[in-house]
C-alpha cells in the first residue's frame, strides 16, 4: 500500500531505510550528492535539497514517490518507475523521509512552477 501513512511508516523502519539507502547512493548521489543536499551543499549539483523543507513539486510522501516514479524531464530529473520498480522506489523514498518528520510544515519554493 502506497499512501502517505505507510510510507511514513516505513521511513522509520531501519531495514527499508537501510535498502533506500543503498538505492540512493546508487541512482540518486549522482545529482542529489551523498549528504541529500543538493544544490544546498554545492552549487555545481543537479538536484535540490532533500533534506529542507522546501519542496520544488510537492513535499507530502505520496508526492515524493510519485515524482521519482514519474521524473520531471524538464528540471533533469528521469522517470525512474521502469528502472527501479515500485519496491525500489517505496525504499528511497523512506529513505528520504527517514530525515523528515510526519507534520513537520511543506513550504513551497517561490521559483517553483505554480501548482496544477
Amino acid at each position: 500500500k502506497t499512501d502517505d501513512a505507510s510510507l511514513w511508516k516505513m521511513s522509520q523502519n531501519p531495514t527499508f531505510v537501510e535498502s533506500g539507502k543503498a538505492v540512493f547512493a546508487a541512482n540518486c548521489v549522482a545529482c542529489h550528492l551523498a549528504s541529500m543536499r543538493g544544490k544546498t551543499e554545492s552549487p555545481a549539483a543537479i538536484g535540490p535539497d532533500l533534506t529542507d523543507t522546501t519542496w520544488i513539486h510537492g513535499g507530502k510522501p505520496v508526492e515524493i514517490h510519485d515524482l521519482i516514479t514519474k521524473g520531471v524531464l524538464t528540471k533533469g530529473m528521469p522517470t525512474w518507475g521502469p528502472v527501479l520498480g515500485p519496491k525500489k522506489i517505496t525504499e528511497v523514498t523512506a529513505y528520504i523521509l527517514s530525515v523528515h518528520k510526519d507534520g513537520e510544515p511543506i513550504l513551497r519554493d517561490p521559483a517553483a512552477p505554480a501548482a496544477k
